[in-house]
């Protein structure tokens, strides 16, 4: 904490708190993006990835609660409404996860096609 001051932007906590979890450093990154949000809780980055470490910690219900801000802030981001899809699963909540999938699967048709580089598909 005496390296970040009170003037540090959102954005560099969000970075830190991912080099944290590159390290294994689940809690820093933790207490970074939560961090993050405190500071501004507008952008999308901090809720999603505190989503995506608590899904992966098995805390479904925080993740949950997280990943619902998410998916309000940024209603067309595949990744929010998948992580939360899966976090609804591991609660038992069959029909709000039906809900999620459904919603993945509207966003990846609107995804454009792929290019593999292998030339035009007759």
């Amino acid at each position: 904490q005496k390296v970040i001051g009170e003037h540090f932007e959102p954005f560099l906590l969000d970075i830190l708190a991912a080099a944290l979890l590159k390290l294994g450093d689940l809690e820093g990154a933790e207490v970074r993006w939560r961090e993050s949000i405190r500071r501004d809780p507008a952008p999308l980055n901090a809720w999603l990835q505190l989503g995506r470490l608590y899904n992966r910690q098995k805390r479904f219900a925080d993740a949950a609660k997280v990943l619902e801000r998410a998916a309000a802030i940024e209603p067309d981001n595949l990744d929010s409404h998948y992580q939360l899809q899966t976090a609804y699963k591991f609660l038992g909540r069959p029909d709000d996860a039906a809900r999620e999938s459904a919603r993945v699967e509207e966003l990846r048709r609107k995804l454009p096609a792929s290019n593999t580089g292998m030339g035009a598909t007759p």
